[in-house]
């Protein structure tokens, strides 16, 4: 009788363990997301914008040494330059070296490198954290990668694995829109490590202040980071970039939503200098806002300006 009951009694604590196990992981399930969404990301992406807000300008200098030796390596018959030389008529497209497309339809999409992202790093498109290399040298940077077709929207990715700890050796500037609090890195090469960090330069050989300087970077499920308030600009509100050396100051002009193949809005315009800036409208990619800014001039990073890169 008294063996019986202490079974039972044993059978009783177990079964108490068990439920106490299947409260804790249905509470888990419950609260990651949103705790992921409302605290992780935001905390990364301080930290990140903290961490590079104050670079100096021998470390952009230097970056940008090593960047243009690699794109030299990788461009040695002219073709990376040759390509995104864009028609001046997206209407009719004549004269096109290349029709570039801001993602690619979600069928395609899924169809395509369905198993290369996993929160890892891929050398051969720029997405590997390199934090633990203490070399600078220029060989062992990534080949850089353009191509916004390759990259997924947040949906795909797993936010939570995606690791934090971007190339430095990418770094080359910073980007501060006082409306609406957006501040962030400007890393070199487009990829999803790139996307996720920071803001990432769209084209080769790109320089502040001249052409159109074109920028992307991903729509977060938090709704806040990185470029996911872009939307909510308006027209002449500033756009900030810096270089270490100097502010390069922009008037917000253009506020749109687009469809994915609407490449020519980073094609360089006669006679303007421009910023572009571009994410998807959702966590999913279904389209893109994107954001155009006039040229207003150059300050030095000293000057009052240089508050926003502090």
């Amino acid at each position: 009788m008294e063996e019986n009951h202490k079974k039972k009694k044993k059978f009783g604590t177990i079964e108490k363990i068990i439920l106490i196990i299947i409260i804790i992981a249905a509470l888990v399930g419950i609260f990651y997301k949103p705790f992921l969404e409302k605290f992780y990301i935001p905390h990364v992406h301080d930290k990140i914008s903290q961490d590079t807000k104050s670079t100096p300008e021998k470390t952009y200098k230097n970056n940008m040494k090593h960047i243009k030796s690699q794109l030299k390596d990788q461009d040695k018959n002219g073709e990376m330059s040759k390509k995104f030389e864009y028609n001046k008529d997206p209407k009719t497209k004549k004269g096109s070296k290349l029709d570039y497309n801001l993602g690619q339809n979600k069928k395609d999409q899924l169809k395509s490198d369905k198993d290369n992202y996993t929160g890892d790093h891929d050398n051969s498109n720029g997405n590997y954290d390199n934090s633990s290399k203490k070399s600078n040298s220029k060989k062992d940077l990534p080949d850089l990668s353009y191509d916004y077709s390759k990259v997924k929207p947040a949906s795909e990715l797993d936010l939570s694995t995606l690791n934090p700890n971007y190339d430095k050796r990418l770094l080359v500037g910073h980007i501060n829109m006082p409306a609406i609090g957006i501040d962030l890195p400007i890393l070199e090469g487009v990829s999803n490590a790139n996307l996720y960090a920071g803001a990432a330069t769209l084209k080769p050989y790109q320089k502040m202040g001249q052409g159109n300087y074109a920028l992307a970077s991903h729509y977060l499920p938090d709704q806040v980071s990185n470029f996911s308030k872009i939307g909510q600009l308006r027209k002449g509100n500033r756009i900030y970039t810096n270089d270490g050396k100097y502010v390069y100051e922009y008037s917000t002009s253009k506020v749109k939503n687009v469809p994915i193949n609407s490449g020519h809005m980073i094609n360089d315009v006669k006679g303007r200098k421009l910023i572009t800036l571009i994410t998807c409208t959702d966590i999913y990619g279904h389209a893109r806002t994107v954001v155009q800014g006039d040229y207003i001039g150059k300050h030095s990073i000293n000057s009052k300006y240089g508050r926003y890169f502090k």
